[in-house]
């Protein structure tokens, strides 16, 4: 019955929607990928914001039925409060014929089974579509990574160009998006980002750009390119370039630098850790970290399903123990297959089954030239709340994820029983 409803829903909000972009002159951004979506999405919209108005949802509205609602800016009502959605629908339909405020809305498209990306086709033909990564996600629902990049490449189906992080698109798969305009790292790429610490650089097919940035790592720091092609593809004329880029601020939880006590650094990466690309990239952030002391916080990878023995044992064996002091671990497969993985390459490693010791744990070790990196995910990970007693400005624990009361509430009853 649930699904019954959510389906009928969908298709109305996609029929509202139609209309609305029959109606408005909107460019539409679409961002797709296993990984990176909702900071390139970021990234994006406050490049482009200066230049023309632009419109997106913060939070992770990627899914067929909660797309819609970022173009007409409304919450998700409850599947089962029918009079909320008939309001919702109402409005919608008298912004359909209002004056629309945006120019430019920018989404992302998040996948968790086969099929969702045709959803998003019925009811989307985007400006520019932007294709982050394929990697192993929801492994769970998917048999195998050839499945994953099929759902994932639907995108160049019904956007009118494709623009692709190619050096997380594996070599098997380029062909299938050929003649896509390419960003990232590497020499062959039309918008190549090169860096070293905060000074970037940008290449374009017309132009480089120098600025600075507030990311840690390269691979967070590529979608400043990605803004900048994007910007390209649509015709923007972007003021003050360099401003706009060093001025964006990565989000909560998304490889952010934070002061930590006495001295110490932490890079707070705990917003998610849904597969060991990123989680990897992350460690050679701390890697070529200045530091006399480093530690790796490392969660769960969850939703990995048959792939996650192997993702975590792939992560352990590339834990470094000339470059790390110390590896900790939370959550189950963390625990059992990174960590004895990360012990047989050499490393000290300590197994935990709540943040809040880990955090507890850690408070004393906290010293100039110590940099901790705390990678972590959602449920029985949430290692924000290990970084919590490390900071040294109290303020900065606004910068951290799932801080609201019902998402408190809900982490001191998950780990109750191991406190």
């Amino acid at each position: 019955m649930k699904n019954f409803a959510k389906n009928i829903l969908v298709t109305i909000l996609g029929w509202q929607l139609k209309r609305l972009l029959k109606k408005a002159e909107i460019k539409v951004v679409a961002v797709a990928g296993s990984v990176g979506k909702t900071t390139t999405k970021h990234v994006i919209a406050q490049y482009l914001k200066s230049s023309t108005r632009v419109h997106y949802q913060t939070g992770n509205y990627n899914v067929p039925l909660t797309v819609p609602l970022v173009f007409f800016d409304e919450e998700l009502p409850s599947l089962y409060n029918p009079i909320a959605w008939a309001k919702l629908l109402q409005r919608n339909e008298a912004k359909i014929k209002d004056f629309y405020p945006y120019d430019i809305v920018i989404v992302e498209l998040g996948i968790d089974k086969v099929g969702e990306m045709d959803q998003f086709a019925k009811y989307l033909n985007p400006d520019v579509g932007v294709l982050t990564a394929i990697t192993p996600e929801h492994m769970e629902f998917f048999k195998d990574l050839d499945e994953v990049a099929a759902e994932e490449l639907k995108i160049k189906d019904f956007c009118k160009q494709l623009i692709v992080g190619i050096d997380d698109i594996p070599e098997s798969y380029c062909p299938h998006v050929a003649g896509s305009i390419t960003y990232g790292l590497g020499d062959q790429t039309e918008y190549r980002m090169l860096s070293k610490e905060e000074n970037i650089t940008i290449k374009t097919p017309h132009q480089t750009i120098q600025s600075t940035t507030r990311f840690v790592g390269r691979h967070v720091q590529k979608s400043l390119a990605a803004a900048v092609a994007v910007s390209d593809v649509l015709n923007i004329k972007v003021k003050d370039m360099t401003g706009q880029l060093s001025g964006i601020e990565p989000m909560p939880g998304r490889m952010q630098l934070l002061p930590g006590r006495h001295g110490a650094q932490i890079i707070d990466d705990t917003y998610n850790n849904v597969s060991q690309v990123p989680l990897m990239a992350a460690l050679d952030v701390l890697y070529s970290w200045p530091a006399t002391n480093r530690i790796a916080v490392l969660g769960n990878m969850n939703e990995l399903g048959h792939f996650s023995k192997g993702a975590h044992e792939q992560v352990g064996a590339y834990c470094n123990p000339k470059k790390l002091d110390l590896v900790i671990t939370i959550g189950p497969d963390s625990n059992q297959y990174l960590a004895k993985a990360a012990e047989k390459a050499g490393c000290k490693v300590m197994r935990f089954d709540s943040p809040y010791k880990i955090g507890e744990y850690l408070k004393p070790m906290l010293q100039k030239g110590t940099t901790i990196l705390i990678k972590g995910s959602q449920n029985r990970v949430y290692l924000e709340e290990a970084v919590k007693p490390l900071l040294a400005n109290l303020s900065d624990r606004s910068k951290l994820v799932r801080q609201s009361p019902a998402w408190i509430n809900k982490k001191e009853k998950q780990f109750k029983a191991a406190s």
